[in-house]
């Protein structure tokens, strides 16, 4: 067996048995970056403005953020970009 390091992302996502590990190492290989951010911020605007500057640049979006319940149609569009992100990078 090769070893890991001289694989592609997309061989070692067929080999995966984790589904989310699988998911992001697909997300690698198709948006050709390994980039990562976490985003660390207390007000929704300035949340918004960055996953929508970072979202086509990144593999994955980390947030350490506990939303309140009020909030529901900002985690609704937070929802809607990370989908639209995936498909818009799709050859």
């Amino acid at each position: 067996m090769p070893r890991v390091q001289s694989l592609t992302y997309s061989q070692r996502a067929a080999c995966h048995k984790n589904p989310a590990a699988k998911l992001l190492l697909e997300t690698i290989e198709r948006k050709n970056s390994n980039l990562a951010v976490s985003v660390d911020v207390t007000k929704t605007d300035d949340f918004l403005a960055i996953i929508d500057a970072v979202g086509p640049l990144v593999c994955l979006i980390k947030v350490n953020q506990t939303w309140p319940s009020e909030e529901y149609d900002i985690l609704m569009y937070y929802r809607h970009i990370s989908i639209s992100l995936m498909i818009s990078t799709i050859h």
